[in-house]
């Protein structure tokens, strides 16, 4: 009986302790947030930076000082040769409101209409005339897009009220990048520290561990980065040879959606097919229609052809090897996560879901099943039972 008290409150120690752990990580979940967010960028960079000193035999100090040069001269010529253009064609995304959310209304009373006709051939049905009165006064209205544009001002204005909360988040990046570059710059020392606390006759199967947990968290960014350039290269070629307009903020914006693969693909896809119904002759209201864009909204639907191609043909054509023999994330398990981060931490928990999926991954399938899981036969059971009888 004993035994078994002290057992029970062994027990109960260890949940309020794992209570207290899971409280406490909760409130400084910024700092765990931000933390993480330097280990995937310092992983990322490891990627180049070993492969540099592969090459050319320098050290480490001097093959992180090249990549983030390189890095910032990217960051550079993007600003001189890309922003540009890039903010040209927001302002023309602005422009082109009006006549996408006209295109958007116009398809959908002629969606109602043919739902009406179906529901009378088959049933009758008189209530849906009703409804159908009241949502085309509704999309009549032409009051309707001010109206939204009303209601979405105050977020507006709000978000140009917090200029002290977007400092703070330059700061936050900042010190990410900062944190990134010093666990780049002495990696063994930082996994030393870690190994530290472990036991000592485990040490060796944590450092196997953390090399596991690098790689498969290198193959995932490496994988989901050349998925996200290959999506935005062929977006934009594709566009531009359909005589899309906003070929490249399209192409930019279907490439950086890839990275939350739940959502990125479809939002991808549709966002340049709306633009092109804006500009399509079929939907404008005596607006002018460029020279070269289809009638009878031929171009809308090439557009979203061509995006549904690139997005769920072409990519997983393109999706590297690399990223095939590490990483093998379930469906299920992507969309639960990123849902999940995103509604508890926002964009950068939704962002950073699936690198903590990945390193989890490992650490469940190494520690839980292999260590533990595997190792649990029936002498181990007999012999539990036995201290647990005394």
């Amino acid at each position: 009986p004993r035994s078994l008290l002290s057992t029970a409150a062994m027990g109960a120690v260890h949940a309020v302790v794992l209570v207290g752990l899971c409280y406490l990580l909760w409130n400084l979940r910024s700092l765990v947030l931000l933390l993480f967010a330097a280990v995937v960028i310092a992983v990322a960079m490891d990627i180049p930076v070993s492969a540099l000193m592969r090459a050319s035999k320098i050290p480490r100090n001097f093959a992180v000082l090249v990549v983030v040069v390189g890095i910032f001269l990217h960051v550079w010529l993007l600003t001189i040769f890309i922003l540009p253009e890039v903010v040209f064609q927001a302002k023309e995304l602005v422009a082109l409101g009006p006549h996408v959310f006209n295109a958007t209304r116009r398809i959908g009373l002629s969606q109602l209409a043919q739902l009406e006709d179906m529901l009378e051939q088959h049933f009758e049905v008189g209530g849906f005339k009703a409804i159908k009165a009241t949502v085309e006064a509704r999309l009549n209205d032409p009051d309707l897009y001010s109206a939204i544009l009303l209601k979405l001002r105050p977020a507006g204005i709000h978000l140009l009220r917090n200029i002290s909360s977007h400092v703070q988040n330059v700061a936050r990046i900042f010190l990410t990048c900062i944190l990134a570059t010093l666990l780049c710059l002495r990696p063994d020392s930082h996994r030393a520290f870690i190994v530290a606390g472990t036991p000592a006759f485990y040490r060796e199967r944590v450092l196997e561990i953390l090399d596991m947990c690098r790689q498969s968290l290198g193959a995932l960014l490496l994988g989901l980065s050349i998925s996200a350039s290959a999506v935005a290269v062929l977006t934009w070629l594709g566009l531009s040879l359909l005589g899309c307009p906003l070929a490249l903020f399209s192409g930019l914006l279907a490439g950086a959606l890839n990275f939350i693969p739940t959502v990125g693909p479809p939002v991808g896809a549709l966002f340049p097919a709306l633009v092109a119904l804006a500009i399509d002759g079929q939907w404008l209201d005596g607006s002018k229609v460029p020279a070269d864009a289809t009638s009878n909204g031929w171009l809308a639907w090439r557009v979203l052809v061509m995006g549904i191609v690139v997005q769920f043909v072409l990519k997983p054509i393109l999706n590297p090897q690399v990223m095939r023999h590490y990483v093998s994330i379930l469906p299920v398990i992507e969309i639960l996560s990123q849902t999940g981060f995103g509604l508890l931490l926002g964009f950068p928990g939704a962002l950073l879901a699936l690198p903590f999926v990945s390193v989890w991954q490992v650490i469940l399938r190494e520690v839980v099943q292999h260590d533990m899981m595997d190792r649990w036969d029936i002498k181990t059971e007999r012999s539990m039972q036995k201290r647990r009888s005394r």
